[in-house]
């Protein structure tokens, strides 16, 4: 259990759009102009003619009312209280041919002074399970699944807003390693990743992805294994047909093992995105890297990046997503450890559109003309930086008892000024371990 502060539950822009109160003139009755109408006046005498006589008609004003219309104010940023509660169970089993190991854990977030719902629920199921078929062949499969509400700044194709509603993210993938020789082997994977609102609607949309790949590693020297792969993706989406696209990857790497305190990886290449419904696809390129090192005995720093297609959301766009992802753990004593985590997303998305243009053109007598309409393409270009740190500290009292005491910051800047935000939230909490 921990008692926390969020100064921002719900992501308001620091510097959020309004419209100020307006007032506007409404007429009410129409006037007229000043002018002259002809009446026909009576002679009263039988054998006299009436007579038309000319009067003038004074101009009349129009009449206005003033309507008042509110303006819409800036939102205001709203802090609550917050009120968590977890339970989590594990299980581990390994021998000389089997590894299993199975976590599950659930939990509740309440906000006291949060408008509207006070309850956010989460929870999380994960398992990895390796098997030793022979000396030469393996067998690993891993999955997680977990529930939120709040965004996810470490992992590629999450939302990342808030105001989203609940959500369940899953991720599986199973894969099939082959020593071909003592330096050549093969390792061939599937995986899928979905991500599922519990309140879908025009603004949100299921998304799924199933990979497949297929990798050929060559041992260079005991410190270095070279590698070359090549993967397909397929993208779907429950609602919109629009958005689903087909990738394509063709990447080179290594790993590199200096040490015991040093491991590295690196792979790079290119990918194609393809938007199945229009058949328009691009390329840019593709890295993925790690890197782990222990810089003393008691200090740990790891390391990874990507940059490549991410999920876009809207027809016709293509987000391309850099990340970069830092985790520094520090044992200060057996009981007592700090760890610093720092999460950096760049987004960019190019969205491409038709525009018509219309031309008016004259006929041949010069009394007619007639509209051609053409169209040519707009590109538009957004960014968007994410910084996610978060900044935990935990102390071991016995066997049974731990605390705790997290902070963490969270700052979006773009696409625009108005979408501008940061949040702070801090916990202070404690658990028991049976």
């Amino acid at each position: 259990m921990s008692v926390g502060y969020d100064d921002n539950v719900f992501q308001t822009p620091t510097h959020g759009g309004s419209v100020p109160t307006q007032k506007v003139q409404v007429l009410e009755t129409a006037g007229s102009p000043a002018g002259s109408v002809q009446v026909l006046v009576p002679s009263g005498d039988p054998n006299i003619p009436d007579s038309v006589q000319t009067v003038q008609v004074p101009a009349v004003a129009p009449k206005f009312r003033t309507v008042t219309i509110p303006g819409v104010p800036e939102a205001q940023r709203t802090a609550s209280w917050i009120t968590r509660t977890d339970a989590k169970w594990d299980v581990q089993f390994a021998n000389r041919r089997t590894l299993f190991t199975f976590d599950l854990g659930g939990g509740l977030d309440y906000y006291w002074n949060r408008p509207g719902k006070k309850q956010d629920y989460t929870g999380n199921v994960s398992l990895v399970y390796l098997r030793k078929l022979t000396g030469r062949l393996q067998f690993t499969a891993e999955a997680d699944a977990s529930y939120q509400s709040q965004p996810d700044f470490s992992q590629p194709n999450q939302p990342t807003s808030g105001n989203l509603g609940s959500y369940l993210s899953a991720n599986a993938k199973a894969d099939v390693s082959y020593r071909l020789t003592p330096r050549f082997s093969t390792v061939t994977s599937v995986s899928y990743n979905s991500v599922l609102y519990q309140d879908a609607g025009p603004n949100v949309d299921n998304y799924a992805s199933t990979t497949f790949g297929t990798e050929l590693r060559y041992l260079f020297s005991p410190r270095l294994t070279l590698l070359g792969e090549l993967r397909y993706s397929s993208d779907a989406h429950d609602n919109s047909a629009a958005l689903d696209t087909a990738s394509y990857y063709a990447l080179i790497g290594g790993e590199l093992s200096l040490s015991r305190r040093f491991t590295a990886s690196l792979r790079l290449g290119e990918s194609v995105q393809k938007f199945s419904s229009s058949g328009d696809s691009d390329s840019t390129p593709y890295v993925e890297a790690t890197l782990n090192y222990r810089i003393a005995q008691q200090t740990i720093l790891s390391w990874n990046g990507r940059y490549g297609y991410e999920e876009a959301g809207t027809p016709n766009t293509r987000t391309i997503v850099a990340r970069s992802g830092l985790q520094l753990t520090q044992i200060f004593t057996p009981r007592f450890q700090g760890v610093l985590s720092v999460n950096f997303l760049r987004n960019t998305s190019t969205t491409t559109s038709d525009v018509a243009d219309t031309v008016s053109e004259g006929s041949a007598d010069g009394s007619t003309a007639t509209a051609a309409a053409s169209t040519h393409s707009v590109t538009t270009e957004s960014v968007q930086d994410t910084l996610d740190t978060s900044l935990g500290f935990y102390y071991t009292l016995d066997r049974h008892w731990s605390l705790n005491l997290t902070y963490s910051y969270t700052m979006v800047s773009g696409p625009a000024t108005t979408f501008d935000y940061y949040r702070q939230r801090l916990f202070l909490g404690a658990s028991y371990q049976f």
